[in-house]
């Protein structure tokens, strides 16, 4: 019996390297294929990033170059706000003092006025 043992083991020790190599070469034809699937689909990934890179690099420019205008719109109103600021105030000081000189004429001119009646 102990031969009969000693056979079925030798035999399937020897075809353990055949199953091995079997499984092995599958492995690696798998590996292999699942390697051309992975390098096409990045190479098509980056067509598809490299067609879409253009447009979005041009419409990025032309947002910053819009923001740009706007910015200077918007800082040569607020030069336009100031001006009209300080012009606004410059006016009030002349009405301001337009008034005290009226003020100050009428008060001679009243003052004359009494010196006439009281004279």
């Amino acid at each position: 019996m102990k031969a009969g043992y000693f056979i079925i083991y030798l035999a399937a020790i020897s075809t353990i390297p055949l199953i091995w190599g079997k499984s092995i070469g599958r492995v690696t034809e798998e590996a292999k294929t699942d390697l051309k699937e992975a390098i096409t689909s990045l190479a098509e990934l980056r067509d598809e990033i490299e067609t879409e890179k253009i447009p979005l690099a041009r419409k990025v420019s032309t947002l910053e170059e819009k923001a740009r205008k706007l910015r200077r719109e918007l800082d040569n109103n607020l030069r336009l706000r100031d001006n009209r600021e300080a012009s606004l105030l410059q006016l009030e000081r002349e009405v301001k003092e337009s008034e005290a000189d009226l003020d100050y004429s009428v008060n001679l001119f009243n003052d004359y006025i009494s010196s006439w009646h009281h004279g």
